[in-house]
C-alpha cells in the first residue's frame, strides 16, 4: 500500500481543479451526460478522457452498453500508467423518447468508473410561409425588411444552423430572427433588402435545419430598387447604371465627406436642395454631360469641380421640343461661387435699351410674362428660362455679352464671349458649367 499513497494522494488532489469520475480509472468529467435532442437515425457523439492513476500499465474493460448507444473504442484498451485514451461514446436513435444507459469501466490491476448516458430521440418537422418574398420598392441605400414564419410541429426543437444568401443584397437580421423553436412553438427569420445598386434583383435563401425531410430550406426572393435618394450622404459614387436619380429630400455632404456624379448622369431634384459642406465632383464630358433638374445646389466648400453639366427646369415656358434647332450649349463662369438654380437671378447690363441685347428674353415666374433686357427694375424677377431667337455679339464692360445676378447670393452668373446661333429662331440657352473661383 505504501507505493501507492502518493499516486492517491495526487488524485484526490487534482479532482479538486475538475470533475472526475472513477478511482484508479478516472474519467475527467461528471458522471452523468446528457446528448442534445438527436434526430432519429442521425448519430451524435460524447467524447470524454479516461485516465489511468494507477503505477502499473494496465488493461480496462468497457460493457453495459445498448442500442441506441454505442463505443466507438475497443472494449478492452490498455492504458499506460498516469496515461489517458480517449473514449467516443454514439448515440444514434431509432425511436422517439428519452433512453438512459450506463457505461461500466474496469481496470485489470485496479479501479473502476461508471458514465450513466441520457439520449433524446426526436423527429424534428417544420412548415413555414411563405415560401417567397417580394420586397417593397426599395431606394438604394436604404433597406427594407420581410419576414418568414416557422412552427415546430414535429417532436423536439426545430433548429436554423445556417442560412445562405448568393447575392449580398440579402442578409438576415439575426437580432430579430429565431434559430431555436421548441416543438409546437413557432418563429420567425427577418430577411432584410439593402440595394446599393438600381435594378431588378432574383436570389433565394436557402435555410439549413435539423428537418430530416427539410434540411434545405430554399425561399425565393424578388426585389426592385430605384435611385430615390435623401438625406445625409458620405463617399458616394453616383453611377450612370444608377441613373436617373431622383431626390426625395433635401441632401448634405457633410464635412470631410464626397459625392461623385459620374457623365451621362440624369439628377431630378424635385425642388430639394444638395448641401455640399465637403467634396463635390460632378464632371461630364462633351459626349455624356451631366443633367441637373430642379435642384437647388449650395456649395460651402472651396472643394467643388463641375463641368460639362446641365442646369434645366421643368417649369419653364418653353419644352425643348418647342425649341427650334439644338440648345445652345455655352460656358457659364460664375463670380463668388455659392446657391445656383433655384436663386433669384435677373438680367443685368449697363445699359438695358442698348445693342443687341433685347434679343434676350427671360421667363419670368413671378409676374407670369415674359421680360426682355430693357426691363429697368429686375429685382425679385427670376429668369428661370432664357432663349434668344439670333446671334448676340453686343458686350458691356467686362466683355460680358450677357450676365445674370442674383438677388439672395453673391454668385454672378456671367458669358464672356459673343452667343452665336445656326440660324435664326428660338433656342433655349443651357447653363453648361459653372467653373469656382
Amino acid at each position: 500500500m505504501k507505493k501507492f499513497l502518493p499516486l492517491l494522494l495526487l488524485a484526490i488532489f487534482t479532482g479538486t481543479l475538475y470533475s472526475q469520475t472513477g478511482t484508479g480509472v478516472v474519467l475527467q468529467g461528471s458522471d452523468t451526460f446528457t446528448f442534445p435532442p438527436t434526430t432519429l437515425n442521425e448519430s451524435m457523439t460524447k467524447e470524454i478522457y479516461l485516465v489511468n492513476t494507477v503505477g502499473v500499465d494496465q488493461d480496462v474493460i468497457f460493457s453495459g452498453l445498448d442500442a441506441p448507444f454505442s463505443l466507438q473504442n475497443s472494449h478492452i484498451e490498455n492504458i499506460s500508467t498516469q496515461d489517458s485514451i480517449l473514449v467516443s461514446i454514439d448515440f444514434s436513435p431509432t425511436e422517439l423518447g428519452v433512453v438512459t444507459d450506463t457505461l461500466d469501466i474496469t481496470g485489470s490491476v485496479f479501479g473502476s468508473a461508471s458514465l450513466i448516458l441520457i439520449g433524446d430521440g426526436i423527429q424534428v418537422q417544420l412548415v413555414w410561409e411563405p415560401s417567397s418574398i417580394m420586397f417593397e420598392t426599395t431606394a438604394i441605400y436604404q433597406t427594407n425588411t420581410q419576414s418568414i414564419y416557422l412552427s415546430s410541429v414535429g417532436d423536439g426543437t426545430a433548429l436554423i444552423s445556417d442560412i445562405m444568401f448568393s447575392n449580398s443584397a440579402f442578409s438576415v437580421d439575426s437580432s430579430n430572427s429565431t434559430f431555436s423553436i421548441p416543438e409546437g412553438e413557432e418563429g420567425s427569420l427577418a430577411f432584410v433588402f439593402s440595394p446599393v445598386d438600381a435594378g431588378i434583383y432574383g436570389d433565394s435563401a436557402i435555410i439549413y435545419t435539423n428537418d430530416p425531410n427539410n434540411s434545405e430550406i430554399t425561399i425565393t426572393l424578388a426585389a426592385l430598387a430605384i435611385s430615390e435618394v435623401s438625406g445625409d450622404i458620405c463617399d458616394e459614387i453616383w453611377t450612370l447604371d444608377n441613373s436617373p436619380y431622383t431626390l426625395v429630400g433635401d441632401i448634405t455632404v457633410s464635412d470631410s465627406c464626397s459625392l461623385t456624379i459620374e457623365p451621362g448622369v440624369e439628377i431630378f431634384g424635385d425642388g430639394y436642395v444638395l448641401d455640399i459642406l465637403g467634396d463635390f465632383t460632378c464632371i461630364g464630358t462633351d459626349e455624356q454631360s451631366i443633367t441637373v433638374e430642379d435642384l437647388a445646389i449650395i456649395c460651402d466648400s472651396s472643394s467643388v469641380a463641375m463641368s460639362y453639366v446641365d442646369f434645366l427646369r421643368s417649369d419653364s415656358t418653353y419644352s425643348t421640343s418647342e425649341v427650334d434647332g439644338t440648345p445652345l450649349e455655352i460656358d457659364w463662369l460664375s463670380e463668388d461661387f455659392g446657391t445656383f438654380l433655384l436663386d433669384v437671378y435677373h438680367e443685368d447690363f449697363e445699359s438695358y435699351g442698348n445693342g443687341t441685347n433685347n434679343l434676350f428674353s427671360c421667363d419670368n415666374t413671378y409676374s407670369g410674362s415674359d421680360y426682355s433686357s430693357s426691363y429697368t427694375s429686375p429685382t425679385n424677377n427670376g429668369c428661370y428660362y432664357m432663349y434668344v431667337e439670333s446671334s448676340s455679339t453686343y458686350s458691356h464692360s467686362g466683355n460680358k455679352s450677357f450676365r445674370f445676378e442674383s438677388d439672395n447670393y453673391s454668385a454672378d452668373l456671367y458669358y464672356e464671349d459673343d452667343i452665336e446661333v445656326p440660324v435664326d429662331g428660338k433656342y433655349y440657352l443651357i447653363i453648361r458649367s459653372f467653373y469656382s473661383n
